[in-house]
């Protein structure tokens, strides 16, 4: 039941993008079928090893269940619905992975892992799933460890996988929103514009706007640089 609620939620972002990015494009796009393949089977290969993202977390969300572990399952609080835990999943989640992709950033060791996402020279759709192998198993073990502290619900935690990796992938998108609905959105989540930013050629931009889902933890913690699209995209 998850997995298709996953899929069909995936293949919903990849048609509304696809359509987005040919209707209201933010950037000129050159053709590249090898870019393209790389990209979907960077994304496909962490899916067919075991959907990476999701083993650490979803595993540990049902020990938690099982074995009662975690705050929440303190017998001093209160049971909250799947959809309030899932609310604070996302809230924290979104902060574990702000915190891991600083640290990608500041460190050259995990920056080796990280810089593949960044190497791409253009940036659409198909850039989200630009990741390499070990970087979503430091998420998922990061994500699984907030998980068995808090005590998250199984169905929780996929909610919130799925929520945000549909505004991750909707982030990277080659989508130009209207100005109202980008001043809007962004006040709260990382929109196609903020995070171009993060993926500017110039080492001073792209070391900003880490948010995975959520702006506000750039906002908070002083990372946010703004919306202003970069003059080059990629790595030197």
């Amino acid at each position: 039941m998850i997995e298709t609620v996953h899929i069909t939620v995936l293949v919903s972002i990849f048609l509304v993008a696809s359509v987005a990015e040919a209707w209201l494009p933010a950037r000129p796009l050159v053709r590249d079928d090898r870019r393209l393949a790389l990209n979907f089977g960077l994304g496909l290969g962490a899916m067919l090893i075991g959907w990476l993202p999701w083993i650490g977390p979803m595993a540990a969300a049902m020990k938690s269940a099982k074995g009662q572990i975690g705050a929440l399952r303190h017998d001093s609080l209160p049971d909250l619905s799947w959809t309030l835990e899932a609310m604070l999943a996302v809230v924290l989640f979104s902060l574990a992975s702000y915190g891991l992709h600083r640290l990608m950033h500041r460190f050259d060791l995990l920056w080796h892992v990280h810089k593949l996402h960044h190497q791409d020279g253009q940036l659409d759709f198909s850039t989200g799933f630009r990741s390499h192998p070990l970087e979503a198993i430091l998420s998922s073990i990061c994500l699984a460890i907030v998980t068995v502290l808090i005590g998250f619900d199984p169905i929780a935690v996929a909610a919130a996988l799925i929520l945000l990796q549909a505004l991750d992938l909707a982030a990277h998108s080659n989508v130009d929103l209207p100005a109202r609905a980008e001043a809007l959105l962004g006040r709260v989540i990382v929109t196609p514009a903020i995070h171009s930013r993060h993926h500017s050629a110039n080492r001073l931009e792209h070391d900003s706007n880490y948010g995975n889902g959520l702006i506000i933890w750039d906002r908070l913690f002083g990372t946010y640089s703004g919306r202003r699209s970069p003059d080059r995209l990629g790595l030197h």
